[in-house]
């Protein structure tokens, strides 16, 4: 069976650095002119799925970042979780038959090839895990190549709906006093269409 896993990561939250420098480096207020770019890292977990090697559910989930104003510049990584091989498929659980594992491999070969062609693949790039990870850890992979000062994670079946004000988002990091350099905001979720319904 697959390690336990720890509580999942919010979908949009500030990186915790060490050292006071670096602490004060990032309480200013975000400058509205700023390009979010320089501040924000977007990372979209994928896994192997029975829409496998289908994508375009990823497709539409890159190109609903256009919703948002300074999502589309920033830096996309896909961090694509491995499996396990079984005689039958437990999703959830990372484990896939070997057929399964077909459809998955050419699932990232497409996603491969649409990085460079497809312009809602901007600024994208693919981290290819050996192993399972699940969820957490391969979010936790992701943050060793992340340098930006906030990540919004997204994962492989959530698309952006309606657009938001991501200066304002941002901002709220910095809306409370800090206590000992951090900001006690620690991450922002975004409501699922369940929770509207709700």
């Amino acid at each position: 069976e697959p390690e336990p896993e720890p509580e999942p990561e919010p979908e949009a939250g500030e990186r915790q650095r060490r050292g006071s420098a670096e602490a004060e480096e990032r309480s200013p207020v975000i400058d509205k002119g700023i390009s979010y770019a320089r501040l924000l890292t977007i990372i979209i977990t994928t896994s192997p799925t029975v829409s496998n090697p289908c994508t375009r559910l990823i497709a539409a989930i890159m190109r609903s970042f256009g919703m948002v104003d300074g999502l589309m510049p920033c830096r996309k990584i896909i961090v694509c979780d491995g499996f396990v091989c079984g005689t039958k498929s437990s999703y959830k659980k990372g484990r896939v038959t070997e057929d399964a594992v077909g459809a998955y491999q050419q699932y990232l070969r497409n996603l491969g090839s649409l990085i460079g062609t497809d312009p809602a693949f901007v600024h994208a790039e693919l981290m290819l895990l050996e192993k399972r990870h699940g969820f957490s850890f391969a979010i936790r992979r992701a943050l060793e190549v992340v340098d930006t000062r906030f990540v919004l994670v997204v994962q492989h079946d959530r698309l952006i709906t309606r657009p938001f004000d991501l200066g304002s988002v941002l901002r709220a990091f910095d809306a409370f006093p800090r206590s000992n350099g951090r900001s006690p905001v620690k991450y922002i979720a975004f409501q699922t269409r369940q929770c509207r319904s709700g």
